[in-house]
């Protein structure tokens, strides 16, 4: 899997939560995995807290790479998708062009229900998630 592992300082904790924080770097202009926007100086990423962090830890964080592009694509086109497979049903059905127009919308509205679902069932697998690799003590700065 591709993974990439990045090192950010906890800026914040509740309960078993942590909020690390990771300065903005080149490549992140190209990735957009983290959602930054344009002219910020760093991104900020919610994460469980395995290793018993406290603010101010400097931490070693894993993340997967491809997760992310998949989810992406998933996000992206899977709506669409299912609006168009309304829309062509619609067509080949010989429906006027308000039904298959107002078809698509109800198609589309169903595929972001779908993808709802997806997410609730992905959130829950914790699979491709962030997740800290360890804390980084004052020797290894």
């Amino acid at each position: 899997m591709n993974e990439m592992k990045e090192v950010g300082q906890i800026v914040r904790t509740k309960k078993n939560l942590i909020t690390v924080r990771f300065p903005r770097k080149s490549s992140c202009e190209h990735c957009n995995m983290c959602a930054i926007k344009p002219n910020a100086a760093h991104v900020d990423m919610t994460m469980e807290n395995t290793l018993g962090g406290k603010v101010g830890d400097k931490v070693e964080v894993n993340i997967s790479n491809g997760t992310v592009l998949k989810m992406s694509l998933l996000i992206y086109t899977l709506p669409l998708f299912i609006g168009l497979v309304g829309f062509l049903t619609a067509y080949l059905l010989n429906l006027s062009e308000f039904w298959q127009f107002g078809i698509f919308i109800v198609a589309l509205a169903l595929g972001f229900l779908v993808l709802k679902l997806i997410d609730k069932r992905y959130a829950l697998s914790k699979k491709g998630k962030p997740y800290l690799v360890r804390i980084i003590s004052d020797s290894e700065e």
